[in-house]
């Protein structure tokens, strides 16, 4: 060894020594500490005086120890901003008082010690503030504030760090804590109703970088990493989710309610495919679980056709192709998918299931339900096992006569049958624009009587839906003649007169140059 690491061994041994000993005396006898203060202090002092970077974090750390072993914490902590202050330039100490502190604060249990650990968290998170080598700590502290202020409901605080705490950007944590810390930030804004806020952080998450990192991380194989980046991605579309309906936008809540969905299908497929190989049968979905992603694929089902099937058509067609409502009973479906086609709210199984095609069909379905349907929400039965209790596989038995109900939002503030009726003349309305903007892909022109006839619908109604439709459509009441096809504007028309009128001029000239050429030939 050199004669440097000698001499900072040296160093460090008697400052650790030198902490020992007064820790020592100070529990042998309390009435020490001044005197036990004042030594460490004056060995940190010469030892920040004559730049010694390595006795100088014990010595800093030792001073905080020792208010700790005396029961002065709240000293302790208020001592640290002052430590801060004055040794700003050694980044040594800074950690090493720092540790000290998250330690004795570790040792508090979130939910039982609040009381005692609410104001000592404050001022630790309040000194760690814009101190760079600490940011990664001073983000983990932030978060656990956070949890606190809302566990105790002081939204004001909560609220606070969900705006402040800048977790997206911190270079000193891995990216999935970032996704997680993020994620926490958006529950409590929506926990307090701050849907604003909560959308303002849900954009600091890149959605095509985390599904990326999913696809690679599945690549690699680590089954539990791959696990946790899933947990985290059902959470952002969750939380997408709850956004979008209380803003109520049916396009974006057709969207990321279907991508939620789609990762407890995924988790399904896997348990599935698991049991197909003979591994060992995974733990099944809860029936909490259940509810949720029928719930979830109810509300995205109604959410396409408020907003109408021509925008979110590829939400329906990706539903459909996934097989969870076969055209066999009993073709081959995970048992994962018969539960949940099980619980799905009947309304949205009429139009995912592929034998109702017809409107009829569909109103058929939805018909019973009016009398159901209360204020945002309408009912769902979960069905029993054979033997009444609530069954907890994939596999749910129909023979239990015992039913208790979730509840499925369907968009209306309505209680009264007027109420419903409007929804279901919107939801209508979506379905018919759907199906005229099918038909004019292949037809020009029509009349009323086939169009109603092509859709299965009623004439009047047809009517009254194509009266808000954002297509182009001209219909001649007298005659019954609907057109499908936009037509041209006067400028492209005439523009495309004169260059066909240019054609034939030009095409006139060089056939009568031909004529007048084989005239003089001959």
């Amino acid at each position: 060894m050199s004669g440097q690491v000698l001499r900072d061994q040296a160093i460090m041994q008697d400052a650790e020594e030198m902490v020992r000993t007064c820790l020592s005396q100070v529990d042998k006898d309390p009435a020490t500490f001044p005197e036990a203060l004042e030594k460490l202090e004056s060995h940190e002092r010469i030892s920040r005086l004559s730049g010694d970077t390595v006795g100088l974090p014990i010595y800093a750390a030792g001073v905080l120890k020792l208010h700790l072993a005396t029961g002065r914490t709240m000293e302790a902590f208020a001592l640290l901003q002052n430590i801060f202050r004055r040794r700003s330039q050694a980044a040594t100490a800074i950690t090493a008082c720092s540790d000290v502190l998250n330690e004795k604060l570790s040792e508090y249990k979130d939910g039982e010690d609040d009381a005692a650990l609410e104001p000592l968290l404050r001022v630790f998170v309040d000194t760690l503030r814009g101190v760079l080598v600490l940011e990664a700590l001073y983000l983990r502290s932030g978060l656990r504030l956070m949890q606190l202020y809302r566990r105790m409901g002081d939204s004001a605080g909560a609220l606070q760090l969900a705006e402040t705490l800048s977790i997206d950007t911190a270079g000193t944590i891995t990216y999935i804590e970032r996704l997680e810390g993020v994620l926490t930030q958006i529950d409590v804004a929506l926990a307090y109703g701050k849907i604003a806020l909560a959308e303002q952080i849900s954009n600091r998450i890149r959605e095509k970088a985390l599904n990326d990192a999913v696809a690679t991380v599945g690549r690699r194989g680590d089954e539990a990493l791959l696990r946790r980046f899933e947990a985290i991605r059902r959470r952002y579309y969750l939380a997408l989710y709850q956004i979008a309906l209380s803003d109520r936008r049916s396009a974006l809540l057709a969207r990321v309610g279907w991508e939620a969905t789609k990762t407890y299908l995924v988790e399904a497929e896997r348990a599935q495919q698991e049991v197909c190989f003979g591994a060992k049968i995974p733990v099944c979905h809860t029936d909490e679980q259940l509810n949720e992603v029928a719930r979830l694929l109810s509300t995205v089902v109604v959410a396409c056709l408020l907003d109408g099937f021509s925008s979110t058509q590829w939400v329906v067609s990706e539903m459909w192709g996934r097989g969870l409502f076969p055209k066999d009973a009993s073709q081959a479906c995970p048992r994962a998918y018969r539960a949940i086609a099980s619980l799905v709210h009947p309304f949205a199984r009429a139009i995912l299931s592929p034998e109702y095609k017809y409107w009829h069909d569909i109103e058929a379905a939805f018909k019973p339900l009016q009398s159901m349907a209360q204020s945002v929400t309408a009912h769902n039965e979960l069905p029993m096992n054979s033997r009444g209790e609530e069954s907890r596989t994939f596999l749910l038995e129909m023979d239990g006569t015992t039913v208790h109900f979730g509840r499925i939002d369907l968009f209306t503030q309505e209680t009264d049958e007027e109420g419903i009726m409007r929804l279901w003349r919107r939801v209508r309305d979506a379905y018919i624009e759907y199906q005229v903007c099918r038909a004019a892909r292949f037809y020009k022109e029509t009349t009323l009587q086939q169009l109603a006839a092509l859709v299965h619908c009623e004439t009047r109604d047809v009517e009254q839906a194509l009266m808000t439709y954002e297509g182009h459509v001209e219909i001649d009441r007298l005659t019954g003649h609907i057109s499908l096809e936009k037509p041209i504007p006067r400028e492209r028309r005439l523009r495309a007169w004169m260059e066909d009128t240019r054609t034939a001029i030009t095409n006139i000239a060089r056939v009568s140059q031909l004529v007048e050429m084989d005239v003089l030939t001959n």
